[in-house]
Parts: structure tokens; C-alpha cells; sequence
């Protein structure tokens, strides 16, 4: 094989193999080096991300006939029916007042909360909530 042969088989065998990496391992596209930040944050902020409710829930309230320390109890109910816990649903509770320009929440207990929703019936102990509210209606 002459040199000229040599030189021309070099350069076939050059320009087929990729480029080298530049220094550091990474390689030059900047894309390519932001990859590994972006899949950090992404599962980062994932893993901090709250809990989100699957369905949003409606909350109706209706005024009952019993009262304390001057609040008429509401009964609330939700939608979709699904058992919540007493705090989750005096949460959901307090926001649909707060949204409600002529009702104000009355502070009473939870023990009082939670012994007037048990009075309401066992089935209904998880799904509905009876709380004492103001209303100007």
C-alpha cells in the first residue's frame, strides 16, 4: 500500500467515526447538557408537588332548625359523596362560607361540630357536616 493510499484510507476512516466529546465528557449541543438539570427539577418538583383532589368537590349548605349560641346549624353536603374526615370536611365547609357574602363561620368546637353531625345519622357520619353558621337571609 503506497502512502497516498494510506492517507486516503486515514481519511475515509476519519470522517466515518463521530466526533470526539469535547473536554469534560459533555457534549457540545446545549440541549444535550441541560437534559440531565431538567430531569432533576422535573422529578424534584414532582416529589414536592401537593397532593391535588382528583375531582373537585361541590359543596351545598342548608339551614336546619337548631341553633347554637345564636348560629343556626347548616348542614353541608358534598359532591361526589365519598366518607372525608371531620377536618377535610369542616375545611371544604369554611371555604364555601368564605365565599359566601352573607354567612360568616361561627367557632364552635369540633366536638360540637362533630357531636351534631353524628345526630344527623350514622350513613351520613363521613359524607355530610352540620356546623353552626351566620347567614343574613
Amino acid at each position: 500500500m503506497s502512502d497516498q493510499q494510506s492517507t486516503d484510507a486515514l481519511a475515509r476512516h476519519r470522517r466515518a467515526m463521530p466526533a470526539p466529546p469535547p473536554r469534560g465528557g459533555h457534549s457540545a449541543h446545549p440541549a444535550a447538557r441541560a437534559t440531565p438539570y431538567v430531569l432533576c427539577a422535573t422529578l424534584f418538583l414532582t416529589a414536592c408537588a401537593p397532593l391535588i383532589d382528583p375531582e373537585p368537590v361541590t359543596v351545598r349548605h342548608f339551614p336546619s332548625t337548631a341553633f347554637y349560641e345564636g348560629a343556626r346549624f347548616h348542614l353541608f353536603t358534598f359532591e361526589p359523596r365519598v366518607p372525608r374526615d371531620l377536618n377535610a370536611r369542616i375545611q371544604l365547609a369554611r371555604s364555601e362560607i368564605r365565599s359566601d357574602p352573607n354567612c360568616t363561620w361561627a367557632n364552635a368546637p369540633n366536638d360540637v361540630i362533630r357531636d351534631a353531625t353524628d345526630r344527623q345519622g350514622g350513613t351520613f357520619t363521613e359524607t355530610l357536616l352540620a356546623a353552626p353558621v351566620f347567614c343574613n337571609t
